[in-house]
């Protein structure tokens, strides 16, 4: 049981640290792919009407597929990472402030000797703030894995 609470709890550190950041990272990046490849679409289909080069219509279609089968992955790629930081941002908001203060220093910000900014803002002991992180952790665990 342990063990395994241990290996929740990282896996949520690795989500928070990891994975969310990215996550948030790709609601800026992706719709710019997306414009970019449909403009590259669009170009090459302007640039088919043109008779400079010959371009069989088998290797025509086969690339215009090829694009908008990217622009289909990223699009749900976009939609996945809107879901996740949704998901965790609603987890998020649902923590008792004092676990979320936590989170947020340990995890979201990652800043230097945040445990020692948290006991000062709690006005608690290390062991104490230890215990509110971890209970955030299990909630969120809960929360996101559905798990206990």
């Amino acid at each position: 049981m342990v063990n395994r609470t241990r290996m929740l709890r990282q896996s949520v550190q690795r989500l928070l640290r990891e994975d969310y950041p990215q996550r948030r990272a790709q609601l800026q990046t992706l719709p710019r792919r997306i414009a970019t490849e449909r403009a590259r679409l669009e170009a090459l289909r302007a640039s088919a009407a043109l008779p400079v080069q010959p371009v069989r219509r088998k290797d025509r279609a086969e690339r215009d597929s090829a694009i908008a089968a990217e622009i289909d992955r990223l699009t749900a790629e976009l939609e996945l990472a809107k879901l996740e930081v949704q998901t965790i941002d609603e987890i998020l908001e649902a923590l008792p402030p004092a676990e979320r203060s936590a989170v947020e220093r340990m995890d979201l910000k990652r800043q230097h000797r945040a445990l020692d900014f948290l006991c000062e803002e709690l006005g608690y002991e290390k062991t104490a703030a230890y215990e509110i992180y971890d209970s955030a952790l299990d909630t969120i665990a809960r929360l996101y894995f559905g798990r206990r």
